[in-house]
Parts: structure tokens; C-alpha cells; sequence
């Protein structure tokens, strides 16, 4: 079976996957508006550009940590 990026291993659907995908394309978005426009508050732009990031990296960071098995 042959499965994408949106799929885990078992073909499964993966919502995370596509909230990372999501929140990535969200940070650069905001990134290019806040460069290209120079009217934009570039505090304000930075700061959402790296919520934004944190939150695509973070997220399947904390689930690989969370499943992680506990040895006894």
C-alpha cells in the first residue's frame, strides 16, 4: 500500500500531519506579509510567525515524546 505524507505507516489518515503542514504554510504566510508589507507591525508578525512554527514543530515533537513506551 502505498501511502502519502497526510498518511501514517498503516495508511491511516494523520490529522497532526496536517495541522504541521497547516501551521508551517500559517508561519511562512505571515513571515512574506510582514517582509513585503511595511506598514505591518514587524513585532507583532515575528512574533505569530514563531508561535506559528513552534506550533508545526512542537506538536509532532510532543506526540513522539508522548508515545514514547515506559520501561518498567
Amino acid at each position: 500500500m502505498s501511502t502519502g505524507y497526510l498518511h501514517e505507516q498503516n495508511g491511516d489518515k494523520s490529522a497532526m500531519r496536517l495541522m504541521n503542514i497547516l501551521s508551517l504554510g500559517a508561519a511562512i504566510a505571515i513571515a512574506l506579509i510582514t517582509m513585503l508589507m511595511p506598514e505591518a507591525d514587524s513585532g507583532t508578525g515575528i512574533t505569530l510567525a514563531i508561535a506559528f512554527l513552534s506550533a508545526s514543530i512542537g506538536g509532532k515533537v510532543g506526540q513522539k515524546w508522548l508515545e514514547k513506551p515506559v520501561t518498567p
